[in-house]
């Protein structure tokens, strides 16, 4: 009878909209591209062509949005002292992630250093997002990064309100002050949301030695736990970590998540185990079209983890 209504409930938070119903149905989505036996991009499949299973099961797919559904995608970037040296791309990156979207998709950008600024409120107008870039890559004077706490309000704050397909893409360094309890308390906050709020973070991470504080007695131990600390954000959420090569690598890597979003089939399912198992779960999704090839957004899920 219990699971009976867990159903019914997850089918009408899925058929109106899942980030506006708010009620305690686990839900695993993906996002996932399909291409040609020669390379090029499908957007005309419906939920009839996919499949999915988890560990080899077969699953009912309860949420289909289909290429041409609109994204919000809010673009946070790092503006601390430890980033400056590093902005000057910024805008290169951004126009090409602009390229990839769509004219229906919706952008909003927010920055932080010792606080947190939200640069644009959403909006379809590319002028208007060109304008906050400027505003955004201003020298600034700071002590602190608060990325903790930027992240957390991002993501339960910005998109209220916001119905349909979600995104937040990062630009930062990972690095968190002031240290010790009040960015662990904001650390914990922050893993919270990205487990609850089920919206994708896409994380650049730049490579900076700048700011490591000297009371950490390894360096190595210090810059392992701010990498360790966004990969938990990315898998908690469904997105990913992604690390440029170089400056110039930026570009090419947020012109990637761009064409990923804009090009995006994105799939849910009710998993068969509701409480964690402390295992992980293989997801694979299958077109009934042969000579397909598909990408995902994320081949499974920890159970120790929220979805």
């Amino acid at each position: 009878m219990m699971l009976g209504i867990r159903l019914l409930l997850a089918g009408l938070l899925l058929f109106q909209d899942p980030y506006t119903l708010k009620l305690d149905v686990p839900v695993v989505s993906v996002d996932v591209t399909v291409v040609d036996s020669k390379g090029n991009l499908l957007n005309d499949l419906s939920k009839a062509d996919f499949t999915i299973h988890e560990n080899g099961v077969a699953q009912d797919v309860r949420f289909f949005s289909p290429v041409s559904a609109p994204y919000n995608v809010f673009l946070l970037f790092d503006s601390s002292g430890s980033t400056h040296e590093n902005r000057g791309f910024m805008r290169n990156a951004v126009n090409k992630l602009f390229e990839q979207l769509r004219p229906q998709d919706s952008i909003a950008m927010g920055s932080f250093d010792d606080d947190f600024r939200l640069n644009l409120r959403w909006s379809t107008d590319r002028t208007k997002a060109a304008a906050a870039l400027t505003d955004i890559m201003r020298p600034r004077q700071s002590s602190d990064t608060r990325f903790y706490a930027s992240l957390d309000r991002t993501l339960r704050r910005e998109f209220k309100g916001v119905a349909g397909r979600r995104a937040v893409v990062v630009l930062t360094d990972g690095k968190d002050t002031p240290f010790f309890y009040e960015s662990n308390g904001a650390l914990k906050k922050a893993l919270q949301s990205s487990r609850e709020q089920r919206i994708p973070i896409y994380i650049v991470a730049l490579q900076s030695e700048a700011g490591v504080p000297v009371l950490f007695p390894s360096t190595l131990e210090y810059l392992k736990a701010v990498r360790l600390n966004m990969q938990r954000f990315a898998e908690n959420s469904g997105g990913e970590l992604l690390y440029p090569k170089n400056l110039d690598d930026v570009t090419r890597l947020y012109e990637e998540i761009g064409r990923r979003l804009g090009t995006a089939y994105s799939l849910g399912y009710v998993p068969p185990i509701s409480r964690p198992d402390g295992k992980f779960h293989r997801i694979e999704i299958k077109t009934r079209r042969e000579g397909l090839r598909l990408v995902q957004s994320r081949s499974g899920y920890d159970t120790l983890e929220s979805r």
